[in-house]
């Protein structure tokens, strides 16, 4: 993964909180602009990827925790900021 600026692994606290506050108002303009369709099935994807050790069997995964989830989404080329943007 490559990372928009930090040399450390972890996200700060401070990060995490801007990171869920992005991760509400990207949601929010995804509901507004494309309806509630895409909105329902990226919260189900969120929830999949924090809550997925809890699902049996084939469907669980050992579960990502808050901090990686922001991380993924909002602080690496990946995420929100993929070629997806560039395109647009």
């Amino acid at each position: 993964m490559v990372r928009i600026r930090r040399a450390n692994k972890f996200p700060p606290l401070l990060e995490i909180i801007l990171g869920v506050f992005l991760l509400f108002l990207a949601l929010d303009a995804s509901r507004r602009t494309i309806g509630w369709s895409f909105t329902l099935i990226a919260i189900v994807t969120l929830l999949y990827a924090r809550f997925g050790a809890y699902l049996p069997l084939l469907l669980g995964h050992k579960s990502y925790s808050l901090s990686r989830i922001v991380d993924a989404t909002f602080l690496t080329m990946q995420g929100v900021y993929s070629s997806l943007v560039g395109v647009s």
